[in-house]
């Protein structure tokens, strides 16, 4: 799994003291010419302490034609112990990748106008000196389903140890696009449960439909949602066919839970 650096990204580390020597970061680079790329060190005061940080140092670096492997950034600095981050800019072409699990103390985030949003998981780093952090790649686990539509019903409503459990729209198409429950037989139910993975990556606009009668029929539509979990009441419904549909999201949305319910009188 690789996040296209279409917004600043970062990778934050707890720091034992002493001189930090390198970072490496596992990045992968389309272009069929060098790029080069800056790398922002930044202190902070808290893990997950993103904002109000204080600028340490940047360093440079050129990603080579065609790359998909560790890229050595050099820091040489003697640091204090404490939480660090190291976060790449917005760069067409390129992505990094993510460890399969969250290493302890680490933290990732995006960057959105002058926001971090922090996002579960870890971007692949290495510091020389080592440190603590995990050696898998995402993308060696070929049989965890990142991201795939059966992951809205697989019991977790929130990321658990830097698996997303969550759904997520093909980022190469564009939106609406829709997930599916579709049960074994008819069911009747009036309340729609859904998580969302945060609140930062939860649809602002989408919809409710199902499939009655042979025909798709809209049951709810939400406008400018803010929420991470909604709980939505229709009138009472019955189908063997309900779709979310997302019309409008950030790129990494995703959706980890869907549950219906009858709740109404019987």
């Amino acid at each position: 799994t690789r996040h296209n650096l279409d917004h600043d990204r970062a990778v934050m580390f707890q720091w034992k003291g002493g001189t930090l020597g390198n970072i490496d970061l596992y990045l992968e680079s389309k272009s069929a010419q060098p790029v080069d790329l800056e790398a922002h060190l930044c202190r902070a005061k808290t893990l997950c302490g993103f904002q109000d940080a204080e600028q340490i140092g940047t360093m440079k670096v050129t990603l080579p034609p065609d790359l998909r492997d560790w890229i050595r950034v050099p820091i040489g600095l003697q640091l204090e112990p404490g939480y660090y981050f190291l976060w790449l800019p917005m760069t067409p072409g390129v992505s990094w990748a993510l460890f399969g699990s969250e290493p302890p103390q680490t933290a990732r985030a995006y960057r959105s106008g002058d926001a971090w949003n922090q996002m579960p998981g870890c971007y692949a780093f290495r510091t020389d000196p080592p440190g603590e952090e995990a050696s898998r790649l995402a993308d060696d686990w070929d049989d965890q389903p990142w991201f795939s539509p059966q992951n809205v019903v697989d019991g977790f409503a929130r990321a658990i140890r830097g698996i997303p459990h969550s759904w997520r729209p093909d980022p190469a198409q564009e939106l609406p696009q829709w997930v599916e429950l579709k049960f074994p037989s008819p069911v009747v139910f009036d309340t729609v449960h859904i998580s969302f993975q945060s609140r930062q990556l939860a649809a602002k606009d989408f919809s409710l439909s199902a499939q009655v009668d042979g025909q798709w029929q809209m049951l709810v539509q939400i406008a400018d949602n803010a929420q991470r979990r909604r709980v939505l009441c229709i009138p009472e419904t019955r189908t063997d066919r309900l779709r979310l549909n997302v019309q409008k999201a950030p790129p990494e949305i995703g959706v980890c839970e869907i549950r219906v319910y009858r709740e109404g009188s019987p």
